[in-house]
């Protein structure tokens, strides 16, 4: 029956038999057509074999885009069809491949793919092919860099991208505070006190007192400083700073520093 290419009445032996071989029997008369260039009676056999994926390569090898995304879909669901689309339109060039992913309505499903699989040249391209935003394209393009650690690259991805803020987010987290004040200055002019006051904390756990007054100077929050050196003790500074630039605190602190004063001497009685 083999030798005949008589392949039911084989596998109807194989089935009455020799039960245990009955997919590997599917599976190498799989192999045998295709490679004879017998593709839909191969794809009987992988079927039967348990082996769908197996008809989408043989399919997609052999450029029969339309048998491959029927068994994709079929089998496999969005993701195995999402991908055969994508290497489908990849294969084309970029015009025909835009015509293709807008007739087929795969547009926005092979864009993400796209960028998911790393390929953001080919979906910047099918976005400017078809006018359609390459904002969402940019911002992965942004965090993936930012992953990699190539942060001057993933910002002019933001900037791309129209996502500023996250630019900003970024060298904050770095650590880059002349980068995230530049580039709020001159996209989000609100997010500079924020920065500024993010920095001088960050100056604060470090101890750096000086940096940590001029931050909050130039962000117009010297109370914040007053409030720190009060709540520390820290008498002498919170008045050289309140004199200077809160004037309307000298008394109130003038009265704390007395009662504290007050306190420690009652304690020191005691000792």
């Amino acid at each position: 029956y083999k030798n005949y290419e008589m392949y039911d009445s084989m596998i109807r032996l194989v089935e009455r038999y020799h039960k245990d071989l009955v997919e590997s029997t599917h599976l190498n008369l799989a192999r045998q057509l295709e490679t004879k260039g017998k593709f839909k009676n191969a794809e009987v056999h992988y079927i039967a074999a348990n082996e769908w994926k197996s008809v989408v390569h043989m399919y997609c090898l052999a450029s029969k885009w339309e048998d491959a995304y029927r068994i994709a879909r079929q089998k496999g669901g969005d993701d195995a069809s999402n991908q055969v689309v994508f290497m489908w339109a990849k294969s084309l060039p970029s015009e025909a491949a835009a015509r293709l992913l807008t007739k087929m309505g795969q547009l926005d499903s092979t864009i993400n793919f796209a960028c998911e699989a790393g390929q953001f040249e080919f979906a910047l391209d099918i976005c400017r092919i078809t006018e359609r935003s390459a904002d969402d394209v940019h911002l992965k393009i942004a965090m993936t860099l930012e992953d990699e650690g190539k942060f001057t690259e993933a910002e002019s991805e933001f900037l791309l991208a129209n996502k500023p803020k996250e630019a900003i987010m970024m060298h904050t987290h770095t650590g880059d505070w002349k980068s995230a004040i530049r580039i709020a200055e001159k996209y989000v002019p609100e997010a500079v006190t924020d920065i500024l006051m993010s920095q001088a904390n960050a100056a604060l756990e470090s101890r750096n007192y000086p940096e940590y007054e001029a931050l909050l100077i130039r962000a117009e929050r010297p109370e914040l400083i007053v409030q720190h050196y009060r709540d520390y003790g820290m008498w002498n500074d919170a008045m050289r700073i309140a004199r200077e630039y809160v004037p309307v605190a000298v008394t109130e602190l003038q009265r704390l520093q007395a009662k504290s004063n007050r306190g420690s001497a009652t304690d020191s009685r005691y000792l």
